[in-house]
Parts: C-alpha cells; sequence; structure tokens
C-alpha cells in the first residue's frame, strides 16, 4: 500500500498520512443529524435569548457575557439577539451580527477587558457534529490558560500549487490541516492584525474569501457541519481555519492525539481541492 505523508509547520508542527485504498473523495454524509432549531413562536424557550447572563456586555445586535460551563479562566461568548434559521447558520448570514462584526467585536473584547490576545481564538461551530449544541448562533472568545503549554509564532506553511483553492489580492485560501477538507486562511504578505481590523476594505476582503469558501463547500458537500476559527498568535501571526466536518473518526485517528502517530486523512488535500475546482 502506497502512502503520501505530508509534514506542516505551522500554526502547529503535524503530520498527515494519506493515500493507500482511500482515495476517493466522499460527499455522502448519511450520519449528520439535522440542527435543531425553535419552531416560530417557541424562540422564548431558548437560553441564549434569555437576558441577564453573567457580565454582560451588549453592542449593536450582539451581547458577549461570560461561558459558565468552561474549565478555561477566560470564556466569553458572543451571541447575536436573536435566534437565527438553519439556512442561515448553514450560510453564516443571520440578522445582528456579521461575520466581520464577529471578527472585530470578538478582538476588541480582549482589549475592552484588558487581556492579552496573544495568543487567543475566535471561533464558531455550526451543526451538531462540529459541536453545537445550542441551535442559537454564537462565537467562543478565549485566550491560553495560565499555565497551559505556551504558545509561539510558526513560520507560515509553503502550500504548493496543487493545495491553493483560493487566492484574492490579498489573502490566500488553501487546503491545510489534520482533518480532510480543512482549509488555512492566511495574509500572502505579513499584515498587522489592527490593521486588518481597522481598515474596511482589509476586513471584506478577508470576510469575502471566508464566506466563499463556506458557499463553495456548502455546494459542493451539501451543508456540511463546520467550524470557522481565527486565531491571533502575534501581531503580524494569524490565520482564519474552515474546519469541515466531513467522516467521523476511526481507529487511526485516536492513534494521533494519544501516541503521536501522523493524522489520518480520508483522502489528501490535493484531492480536496481537485474536487473542489472540479465543474459540477
Amino acid at each position: 500500500m502506497t502512502t503520501e505523508q505530508q509534514v506542516l509547520n505551522a500554526p502547529a508542527s503535524v503530520s498527515t498520512i494519506s493515500g493507500g485504498t482511500r482515495t476517493r473523495v466522499i460527499t455522502a454524509r448519511p450520519w449528520q443529524p439535522k440542527l435543531i432549531t425553535y419552531p416560530e413562536g417557541r424562540e422564548g424557550e431558548c437560553p441564549f435569548c434569555q437576558t441577564g447572563r453573567a457580565n454582560e456586555y451588549r453592542g449593536d445586535g450582539f451581547v458577549i457575557s461570560d461561558n459558565l460551563y468552561s474549565p478555561f479562566e477566560f470564556h466569553r461568548l458572543l451571541v447575536p439577539s436573536t435566534c437565527w434559521k438553519e439556512s442561515e447558520l448553514r450560510n453564516l448570514n443571520g440578522p445582528g451580527l456579521s461575520l466581520e462584526t464577529a471578527f472585530t467585536a470578538g478582538l476588541g473584547e480582549f482589549v475592552r477587558l484588558g487581556r492579552n490576545p496573544f495568543p487567543a481564538w475566535i471561533s464558531t461551530h455550526i451543526g451538531i457534529g462540529a459541536g453545537q449544541n445550542q441551535p442559537h448562533h454564537h462565537w467562543h472568545l478565549i485566550v491560553r490558560p495560565r499555565g497551559g503549554t505556551e504558545v509561539v509564532g510558526q513560520d507560515r506553511p509553503e502550500f504548493g500549487p496543487l493545495t491553493i483553492i483560493r487566492d484574492s489580492n490579498l489573502f490566500r485560501a488553501c487546503a491545510w490541516g489534520i482533518k480532510a477538507g480543512q482549509v488555512l486562511i492566511v495574509p500572502r504578505a505579513p499584515i498587522l492584525i489592527t490593521a486588518a481590523m481597522e481598515n474596511v476594505e482589509i476586513l471584506l476582503e478577508l470576510v469575502r474569501l471566508v464566506r466563499n469558501i463556506v458557499d463553495l463547500y456548502n455546494k459542493k458537500f451539501s451543508y456540511p457541519d463546520f467550524a470557522i476559527m481565527f486565531a491571533v498568535a502575534g501581531e503580524y501571526d494569524w490565520c482564519v481555519h474552515y474546519i469541515p466536518h466531513l467522516n467521523y473518526w476511526g481507529p487511526n485517528d485516536y492513534l494521533a492525539p494519544v501516541y503521536g502517530t501522523p493524522y489520518t486523512l480520508s483522502w489528501s488535500h490535493k484531492e480536496t481541492v481537485r474536487f473542489l475546482l472540479s465543474a459540477d
């Protein structure tokens, strides 16, 4: 059995292995459950629609409050004021909280509370398979716990032409990571994080590329569960991850975090790109 192994060095040093008899991209996910949303008229039962949450801060169309069910010292929730429909969740396009607002308000919350945002993570998960146990859309704002493993900046990976999915003027989206279909979006040249958040043109270009990836996967994989993570490790060291939930873990997948073996991809990143860019 032949395999293709790829060693990556950013944002964390990992290795992946793919190939052998598993090379075909599989789009069927009969195990993906339908996302449960509150029926019209019963939205008031949603706990995220309630007011008076812990250490609450109100913005324009959203609320930020403490996550009381987290082991992290700093873990806040950024929540739009109203529930979204499933179609709005799947397309990441609902009322009260745009993608650009989630990025800027999330990063601004660390600054507002006087927390060092390096490193920090702003993430959302869409669908039960991605870990969403409340249908109300929300983002998690997390900083590294005290005493945790030190996070240092890493050199950006060198992307080969066969891993590039989309390019914009300032950003590049490539197939990269420990899960089949995972995407890493990085600046094509270093951009100061404050400049990216304060310059409307830069921010909107980033958001357009993220939305383009969401739309592309929704089209090619029929609306998979997914997560988006905005990861900030330093002033010039930041990226956006798109992580679709395209397959369940098997025995090989458990070996990697427990024993340090390569992470097994159900198909290679090159196969993902070939499939995404193929004609329907």
